[in-house]
């Protein structure tokens, strides 16, 4: 990274990697992430996930949940990524929430629940997530202002009261609900 060092990505894969070895979350994460392409052995997308679960289970779920919504180094499952993801979005991770926010209020990931998604996009906006006011703003077209209302409740009474409700896609829904 460079950080007191000459930046090089050439040299930097053992550092990495002891570093991750000695236990550093961020190292783990980082390694796991550059093993999850699968260039650089043909074992390493294993190798990936191997890392990114122990950065899960000490509370940085957040790789892994993208890599299970993605399907990359992994089988495709967007049930297991939100579950991953909905690990830290309680825990103030504005990461996690962006994530989250992003997956429900596009449906991209199987539930479309806008609101919900709006509300975890506006929480992680309030945790200062750099791109979330962006996001924010391409979506304020979408909702009307009562949504708005009611999304901005939601934030609070999550932020506040602990309650963010219940993991999204657990709901079965009889039809989808339009996207505008």
């Amino acid at each position: 990274m460079g950080i007191g060092v000459g930046r090089n990505p050439q040299t930097a894969p053992p550092f990495i990697k002891g570093a991750a070895e000695a236990g550093k979350v961020r190292s783990q994460r980082i390694l796991g992430l550059m093993l999850s392409d699968g260039k650089n052995a043909p074992e390493s997308a294993k190798h990936a996930v191997m890392w990114l679960e122990k950065t899960a289970k000490q509370g940085d779920p957040v790789a892994m949940g993208v890599k299970y919504l993605l399907g990359e180094g992994v089988s495709q499952d967007v049930n297991k990524g939100l579950s991953w993801l909905w690990l830290s979005v309680n825990r103030q991770n504005s990461d996690s929430q962006f994530v989250m926010g992003e997956a429900l209020f596009s449906g991209d990931f199987g539930p479309f629940q806008k609101l919900q998604g709006f509300m975890w996009l506006k929480i992680a906006e309030r945790n200062q997530y750099d791109n979330a006011q962006e996001i924010l703003i391409k979506c304020k077209d979408k909702l009307s202002r009562e949504e708005h209302l009611i999304a901005d409740l939601m934030a609070d009474d999550c932020l506040v009261d602990k309650k963010c409700g219940s993991l999204p896609w657990d709901r079965k829904r009889e039809e989808k609900e339009p996207r505008r």
